[in-house]
């Protein structure tokens, strides 16, 4: 960062797009599985890719917003390896939503459900709700405002806390 004069965006944006790669190794997996299992997702999966869009925004201001954190204070990485954790655990990835009851109209409230619906919701069941989609383009647009306002208060400091 300091011998190179390149946008700190670029160092951002070569996270997201590693990971996504390594993402999209999975793709074939993905397939099988709906083959396996006798799902094809029909026309409707289309919707899956404007949620792709999505999480590619949020993954780039969260990476930019937790890049400056982390480098900033040395102690975050592990509370941000801990939170991920749980977060995993309280979003239906191992458990369905169904199995809250009456609950399950809060999962809204949780911001990596809600991105996570709007790419899984066209694949699988055929379509996400209107409450899901506002609600990931809310905590999208609210990732990036505070993302924005970190990088434009401390982009001259940068520098000097690798």
């Amino acid at each position: 960062i300091r011998q190179m004069r390149l946008p700190y965006t670029v160092h951002v944006l070569r996270i997201v797009f590693r990971n996504a790669i390594a993402a999209a190794h999975s793709l074939p997996l993905i397939l099988l599985v709906f083959l396996f299992c006798g799902h094809l997702p029909g026309p409707e999966a289309a919707l899956a890719l404007p949620g792709l869009v999505l999480v590619a925004t949020c993954a780039v201001a969260g990476a930019m917003l937790l890049g400056m954190l982390c480098a900033r204070f040395r102690d975050i990485p592990p509370i941000v390896t801990n939170v991920m954790q749980l977060a995993f655990f309280m979003s239906p990835v191992l458990w369905k939503p169904e199995l809250l009851g009456e609950g399950q109209r809060w999962l809204v409230l949780n911001p990596f459900y809600v991105v996570m619906e709007v790419v899984r919701g066209p694949l699988v069941e055929g379509g996400a709700p209107a409450a899901i989609w506002a609600a990931a383009a809310f905590f999208t647009a609210v990732l990036l405002a505070v993302a924005g306002l970190f990088f434009v208060r401390f982009r001259a400091r940068l520098a000097f806390w690798i």
